[in-house]
């Protein structure tokens, strides 16, 4: 790989790395990382029996989270089910 910017050339380095690091974000990219992403959204839980509230945010991010660490769970109905499990005591 060749290159310059504005300062000169850029390193063989130094270019690899900017290169590494753009196929992470591109890999990234389809991943749910916001409330938006999810596959429910608050009116979803409304259905479901949840007040508007404090805890109703509380359990969006907590369904977040967990679909941040595995994105397959990104579904509408395990969602849910997610939050029907989660609202038993």
């Amino acid at each position: 790989m060749r290159g310059s910017g504005s300062a000169g050339p850029l390193d063989q380095a130094a270019l690899e790395r900017v290169v590494a690091f753009r196929d992470v974000v591109r890999g990234e990219l389809p991943s749910p990382h916001r409330l938006a992403d999810l596959a429910v959204n608050g009116a979803d839980l409304l259905e479901l029996g949840y007040r508007p509230g404090p805890p109703l945010g509380r359990l969006l991010a907590t369904l977040l989270a967990e679909v941040v660490e595995q994105p397959a769970r990104n579904r509408r109905e395990l969602l849910l089910a997610r939050a029907e499990e989660l609202r038993r005591p």
